[in-house]
């Protein structure tokens, strides 16, 4: 059952940083680009990790990167699940039966 925070879309800040991390900046910089703390950034992160349903930060980054090459609109839960699962059968692909 997904809570109400999950259901909602990502906010304007945090599609931002969505977008930083997918241009490679760790949380450091992107605080210092948004002239906000390090601890507001993370908080952040988590929160996008959440709504997107995600849990590893390898996860975050594969969303972050599609994001940043494609801006115009936020990535859902859907479309993140939908990435994660393609990236998991390219990766086994290249990688072949265990």
């Amino acid at each position: 059952m997904m809570s109400r925070q999950q259901n909602k879309k990502l906010t304007t800040r945090e599609t931002q940083i969505l977008e930083l991390l997918g241009q490679g900046l760790d949380t450091r910089h992107i605080a210092a680009i948004l002239d906000i703390a390090y601890y507001t950034v993370r908080k952040h992160r988590s929160n996008i990790l959440i709504k997107l349903q995600l849990n590893t930060a390898a996860q975050l980054a594969c969303v972050a990167v599609q994001t940043a090459l494609f801006p115009p609109s936020a990535p859902t839960s859907a479309s993140a699940s939908k990435l994660i699962n393609n990236n998991t059968e390219s990766a086994s692909r290249i990688r072949g039966p265990p």
